[in-house]
């Protein structure tokens, strides 16, 4: 009988997180994404999800796609970008170069160091807080963002800074702070 209750606790708890997730993505229509490049490349594009509401300059969140660095889109987190755009927070999902079109890790990696250094070069026209700027990604996004949330690079002018994100969440490598 017990085990019988514990089920139904974890069913009903299931079915409640899953009308829940429905809710959010249910809701996150209203979000337009303004595509920019960050790069001469047609690969490296972000897209932009405005804050919906606060104003400006804006929290901001880096949403980078997995795939195993061989797949994956930029519009694979529109959804999670536009429910962030409705709670206030400025999402840019970023593309970059994949490994079938012979990008190699230093490839990658650099252009999500370059999306970094665009987003905060034109903080002011996109409206964000440069210094407010974290990261979300999945898989190989995940690890990209705790790349970016642990290393510092040689900025577009050849200044060594950090570009260290202010927090990072990887989904598969796990949670990544960075004061």
């Amino acid at each position: 009988m017990r085990k019988m209750w514990r089920l139904s606790f974890a069913v009903a708890g299931s079915l409640i997180a899953c009308a829940a997730a429905f809710h959010i993505w249910a809701h996150a229509e209203d979000a337009v994404a303004e595509t920019y490049p960050y790069g001469k490349l047609p690969a490296q594009v972000i897209d932009v999800y405005r804050a919906q509401t606060g104003t400006a300059p804006h929290r901001s969140m880096l949403l980078i796609h997995g795939g195993g660095w061989a797949a994956g889109s930029r519009k694979d987190f529109s959804d999670v970008a536009k429910w962030l755009a409705r709670q206030g927070i400025t999402a840019i999902s970023v593309d970059y170069r994949l490994t079938p079109s012979g990008a190699t890790w230093s490839d990658i990696r650099s252009d999500v160091v370059s999306a970094v250094w665009r987003a905060r070069h034109n903080a002011a026209m996109l409206g964000i807080d440069p210094q407010r700027l974290g990261g979300m990604g999945g898989s190989a996004g995940a690890q990209l963002v705790a790349y970016l949330g642990t290393t510092d690079a040689i900025d577009p002018s050849g200044v060594h800074k950090s570009i260290a994100l202010r927090r990072s969440m990887g989904g598969s490598v796990g949670p990544v702070c960075k004061r």
